[in-house]
């Protein structure tokens, strides 16, 4: 990155992502079935993720760009929709594939900002440094929260509450537990999020599956 106009390209870039993100968090909080805490984190990290689409609009602003335009760029509007479809191949639950879409996006945003720092200090833009410096903090902060309660996150899913265990008339099919038991594998085996299970969580959730 070693022009201006390039840097102007990649905070455009972020500044998509960010109001993306910012609707998909609301999202997470806002659904009564989502785990408790997980609720109350995208809440907090919502109101983070607003603080730096903010932030990002006024480095845009100083370095004579208008944010506007983002809304006539469709190939913005592509990068920002890569959230929606991130954890399509994971199983049919909506509800874990919106968290698996954010800790993708965390990720994906530590990395575009650590090439912006690296522009911004290359131009002496010594404020930008300092932006990116804060969501880069804020977003590997949420990106860790996510690796470590995701395990629990997943079997809050495979074992609902009684409230939820209502007369149905008809059973769980075999694509349901096809499904709960790939989630169940994912959150044993995946590294990415914290490590395995402790046995008695797994249990639980293998049991859940069975049913």
């Amino acid at each position: 990155m070693n022009t201006q106009a390039e840097l102007i390209d990649w905070l455009h870039d972020v500044h998509a992502i960010e109001k993306a993100k910012e609707v998909a968090l609301q999202k997470l909080a806002s659904h009564p079935h989502n785990h408790q805490a997980l609720r109350e984190e995208a809440t907090r990290h919502g109101t983070e993720t607003r603080r730096q689409a903010e932030a990002v609009v006024t480095c845009l602003k100083r370095l004579g760009s208008d944010p506007s335009v983002l809304k006539t760029m469709p190939d913005r509007r592509m990068d920002a929709d890569l959230m929606k479809s991130t954890g399509m191949t994971f199983g049919g639950d909506e509800r874990i594939k919106d968290v698996l879409s954010i800790l993708v996006t965390e990720h994906l945003q530590i990395a575009r900002h650590t090439v912006l720092r690296k522009g911004a200090a290359r131009l002496g833009l010594l404020d930008l440094v300092s932006t990116c410096d804060q969501i880069i903090d804020d977003e590997k902060r949420m990106a860790k929260w996510l690796q470590v309660n995701l395990p629990e996150i997943i079997a809050t899913y495979l074992t609902p509450d009684e409230a939820d265990d209502g007369p149905q008339e008809c059973g769980p099919t075999e694509r349901d537990h096809t499904v709960h038991w790939e989630f169940a594998q994912l959150a044993q085996n995946a590294s990415l999020f914290g490590g395995p299970l402790p046995r008695s969580i797994f249990a639980s959730m293998r049991n859940s599956c069975s049913r």
